[in-house]
């Protein structure tokens, strides 16, 4: 099976799905990201390895344990290049325009349409604005609507820099200027090859106290027609299903049974993870890497 039908049947796509538009790009976004879990599993089963495009086809697609925005970014721009769309992958800057220091290890796509370019990111949980965004806004009408109605924009800074940002407003008819938050700050220079990738995943991932500080899922739920209706977090301690009206629900984790039966039935992880008081091991074994880092 080629990469277009595995990236289909993983989205539960029909197999004629094409993304002629932007419509069809954010169906494929909204598609992607209930059936692709955020996560950062990998570094404390062991199992992470150098990126590639074959190792992380197959920890997506195959495997279906999905990844962080290395895995999930990066797969959904090679699906977008395969219906024939000009994308390129970036890395967000390293500047005091972040909210967090670990975004400078955060990459998404820049689609072309129509020659406007726009930011394409299936890897950001309840900053996902689920809709293609201008890079450039030029009014109210290029905001678009997120995940419990928080609003996003993405504006130029006239030095060949942008900003995307959040905006808690109740409803694009009354955005509060004076309320938009930076999230991150990026250009448009395009990763070439994988060993950045890699780079990011032991700087960004293993060695970052934000992203190792224990196991951690996040995926976004629809109907059956995908409107999206919340976001489902799963640490080890709990299961929180986070819906519109500031509805949450929590459910204890008992074991690592209770555990692994939500992993496989509310996130579509296909791979058993042992949930342990240390992973001491797991978050120092760099391998080749340790000279490096």
């Amino acid at each position: 099976m080629d990469f277009l039908d595995l990236f289909l049947k993983h989205c539960n796509l029909p197999k004629n799905f094409r993304c002629n538009n932007l419509n069809d790009v954010s169906t494929a976004m909204k598609a992607f990201q209930v059936t692709s879990p955020y996560n950062n599993l990998t570094i404390f089963d062991s199992s992470w390895e150098d990126k590639t495009f074959e190792s992380i086809t197959r920890k997506v697609l195959i495997e279906k344990t999905a990844g962080c925005c290395i895995e999930l970014n990066s797969t959904f721009n090679h699906f977008l290049k395969l219906n024939g769309l000009d994308t390129k992958l970036v890395r967000v800057l390293h500047s005091d325009k972040n909210n967090h220091e670990n975004l400078r290890h955060h990459y998404f796509t820049i689609l072309k349409y129509k020659n406007i370019q726009y930011t394409v990111d299936v890897a950001s949980g309840v900053a996902s604005p689920l809709y293609p965004l201008r890079i450039d806004a030029q009014s109210d009408s290029d905001v678009v609507v997120g995940l419990n109605g928080l609003l996003f924009r993405s504006i130029s800074n006239n030095d060949g820099s942008f900003l995307f940002q959040g905006n808690s407003s109740t409803s694009i008819n009354e955005i509060k200027s004076h309320c938009w938050l930076n999230i991150y700050h990026y250009t448009l220079e395009p990763v070439v090859g994988y060993s950045q990738l890699s780079e990011s995943q032991i700087l960004g991932g293993l060695l970052h106290p934000q992203f190792n500080k224990g196991p951690m899922l996040n995926i976004l739920t629809a109907d059956e027609n995908l409107n999206i209706t919340g976001i489902l977090t799963l640490t080890e301690k709990t299961l929180t299903e986070n819906k519109p009206g500031n509805e949450k629900t929590k459910i204890p984790i008992k074991d690592n049974e209770m555990y692994n039966y939500y992993l496989k039935t509310r996130f579509n992880y296909q791979k058993y993870f042992q949930l342990k008081p240390s992973y001491y091991d797991s978050l120092n074994k760099r391998g080749h890497f340790k000279s490096k880092f």
